[in-house]
């Protein structure tokens, strides 16, 4: 019997029925790491077990009754998707709405009942960022539970890397689908056609479209029509774009009739053969495919990788650490002379304490090779390795100081495909999630134009000779994204 499994029997406590989702959707999913849990209530499978408003027909006991009894709810529900609540190695963050009469200000009170319990089974690692707003009549009636909602925040959907430079996040409409796309620059995107007409407008950066044989570069506000059946191509501009997206899905209803999607056969052939238009979860941006996308796929001679993220661990040393000799070696050329590379290994490469604290993230291609690396910190060490000196463990208080991000390394047979910006939006999530609202790190030369195109801005330029030549070094930050933030 693990820990956790322990402790809820010496506290008397028993899971219920694992709820049944009231909807098309997954109560629990999990993506690099982080368990997403969706909108629970205080039910023992498909039976309420607290019915009414805080403060009306609930009293504030009762409440914080139903919110205990929905965290278990919760917890039954990790344990189906986990297979295992020792998986469960940090509490981040709680929403917890309160369905509460007109006047009633208790909700945090209310929320407690989730708060203890967790912290109970779960010792420090269950303390957690938290935030209890009120709500009005909720569904089903329960005194607890999260909002349904017909809206949808795009910085809130996790990122996928859809082609070598491209990184999107999308929303699927009954008809449509919505996609704001990122394309680092020179990036390309093979020329290839929809079966459905495409619009789109650039929100920053520039874009040079391909249309047969006119070429046309877009800046900020340019929009595009693509005809359905128009072959084109897509090359990112200069400093990268960021652009929305609209197109339609395959067939008029979006879905086939019956609500089931089309077969990978059913979909168009451009959609098919470019894998570019497929999400790592096999969905298809354009023919909403569900199956499971190839992970891999050549088009004209292009080869279009995928790839996926996870948390490092101590088995991943001794590769994490090839990537990064080849990435100092390699990628600091252009900035560096012999005598500053050799220098820098002094201040770069390995820190297990990211790993340790489970804030260290792998980005793998399709083969397992590492196309990547990076993390995040809550601690108060800006930047090298074990070996570097300086290192100062101290955790950071999240509502002061800015969270760190470290040891970012890109294999250099994967730069400039979008590896660098995918952890560096994990890690801003994963910071966001434990409350920061500022990032900052140390970059190298060679990383300043990514972080600076993420949105980071420097603070000081500064130079370290520890390891004997001075090597250049520039201290950057940048606001979490308001929309991660509760």
């Amino acid at each position: 019997m693990g820990r956790i499994e322990a402790r809820l029997q010496e506290l008397g406590l028993v899971l219920p029925a694992p709820m049944d989702p009231p909807g098309n959707f997954e109560l629990v999913t999990v993506h690099a790491g982080i368990a997403y849990v969706a909108g629970h209530a205080p039910i023992d499978g498909s039976a309420v077990l607290v019915e009414g408003a805080v403060g009306r027909e609930v009293t504030v006991d009762e409440g914080y009754r139903a919110a205990r009894l929905t965290g278990l709810s919760i917890l039954a529900s990790l344990k189906w998707a986990l297979g295992d609540l020792e998986r469960v190695t940090k509490w981040l963050r709680a929403v917890g709405y309160v369905q509460s009469a007109p006047g009633f200000h208790d909700n945090a009170k209310v929320v407690n009942g989730f708060s203890d319990l967790i912290v109970e089974i779960w010792g420090d690692v269950g303390r957690h960022a938290r935030s209890a707003p009120g709500q009005g009549p909720s569904p089903l009636n329960v005194s607890r539970t999260r909002p349904m909602s017909a809206f949808e925040d795009l910085d809130a959907i996790p990122p996928q890397l859809l082609a070598g430079g491209y990184l999107a996040r999308a929303v699927h409409g009954e008809r449509l689908t919505l996609a704001v796309v990122e394309v680092e620059a020179g990036a390309e995107l093979p020329e290839h056609q929809h079966d459905n007409e495409q619009f789109g407008i650039v929100i920053e950066g520039s874009v040079v479209f391909r249309v047969g044989d006119e070429m046309r570069t877009l800046g900020r506000g340019g929009i595009w029509r693509i005809p359905s059946g128009s072959p084109h191509a897509v090359i990112g501009g200069e400093a990268g774009v960021s652009a929305s997206s609209l197109a339609v899905s395959v067939d008029a209803s979006g879905v086939k009739q019956g609500g089931e999607h089309p077969t990978l056969e059913e979909c168009s052939e451009s959609s098919r053969e470019l894998p570019a238009f497929r999400w790592r979860s096999g969905i298809c941006v354009y023919c909403r495919d569900t199956r499971d996308s190839r992970r891999g796929s050549r088009r004209n001679g292009v080869g279009v990788a995928e790839f996926t993220s996870r948390l490092a661990v101590s088995a991943d040393v001794p590769a994490l650490t090839v990537v990064m000799d080849a990435a100092i070696a390699e990628l600091q050329r252009a900035y560096l002379d012999n005598a500053e590379i050799a220098s820098s290994r002094a201040i770069m490469g390995i820190d297990t304490q990211l790993i340790d604290d489970g804030t260290y993230f792998v980005v793998e291609s399709s083969d397992g090779e590492i196309a990547g690396c990076g993390g995040w910190s809550r601690r108060a060490t800006l930047y090298g390795g074990n070996q570097t000196p300086g290192r100062n463990s101290k955790l950071l208080d999240p509502t002061v100081d800015p969270a760190r991000v470290r040891a970012m390394y890109t294999n250099p047979a994967y730069a400039r495909r979008g590896v660098g910006r995918l952890i560096l939006s994990l890690c801003e999530a994963a910071a966001a999630a434990e409350g920061f609202t500022l990032l900052e790190l140390m970059s190298t030369l060679s990383g300043e134009p990514l972080y600076t195109a993420y949105g980071f801005r420097p603070l000081e330029r500064l130079e370290d000779a520890t390891g004997g030549a001075a090597v250049p070094l520039v201290r950057m930050e940048k606001p979490v994204n308001s929309s991660l933030l509760g």
